[in-house]
Formats: structure tokens, sequence, C-alpha cells
């Protein structure tokens, strides 16, 4: 009825919030042990080449339909069966947005603005810093 329509959204969301922290928490651990490595380094090329649009629409778009595909994909017909399908679509959509978001562009590569401030006139040095 209402009742375990509504502890099935409670559940889903919090397993999808969930899903998410874990992620992302994973995310900045993994940026923080492997800085520097060649498989990071690539990641960050490959979100620095994504186009805005494309990855703002990959944000919004993939964590749901990776939630809706597992809750219709993973049928069963025991009792409870619909509360632990829309919970493992919450997780897993949880942990596919925190993923995503724990990928910031522009990681390795970026401008530094050097302003001296002994300087009378003001000039400003900028230099890219590949690390």
């Amino acid at each position: 009825g209402v009742f375990g329509a509504c502890c099935t959204l409670l559940f889903s969301l919090v397993a999808a919030c969930l899903g998410a922290l874990f992620a992302c928490g994973l995310g900045a651990v993994a940026h923080d042990w492997l800085y520097g490595w060649t498989v990071m380094r690539a990641v960050s090329a490959l979100s620095s080449r994504t186009p805005e649009p494309v990855a703002t629409f990959g944000l919004l778009l993939l964590p749901p339909s990776l939630a809706a595909y597992c809750a219709r994909c993973c049928r069963g017909r025991a009792e409870g069966a619909a509360f632990g399908q829309a919970v493992l679509g919450a997780l897993l959509g949880g942990a596919l947005l925190g993923l995503l978001a724990s990928t910031p562009p522009r990681l390795y590569g970026y401008d530094v603005a050097d302003q001296d401030i002994h300087s009378t006139s003001g000039a400003k040095a900028v230099a890219t810093v590949e690390l």
C-alpha cells in the first residue's frame, strides 16, 4: 500500500545518498593515493576534453538510467523483491553519480597567475603548470 511505497521511497533515497557519498569519498581517496599515476592522468585528460554540455548531460542522465535499468532487469517474484530492486538500483545509481562527480576536470594541468606584490607596475606572470 501507501505505507510500503513510502518506505521503499525513503530507503531508496537513503541508499542513493549513501552510494553517492561512499563513491565520492572513494574517488577522493583514490585521487589522494594515486595522484600523478598514468591512470589518473588519463582520467583527468578525458574529463578535461569532454565538452561541458556532454558532461552535464551524462551527470544528470546516466545515474538515474542505471538505477532504472537495475530495477527493471533484476526482477524477482519473491515477497519484497520490488523493495530490494528499488534499493539496489538507487544504491548503484548513487554510486555512479559519486564516481562521476569525484573526477574533476583539469586536475593536473592548470594556469597559475603570479603577481609580484612588490612591483609598482602590477605586472602578472602566467605559467602553465603540468604536474
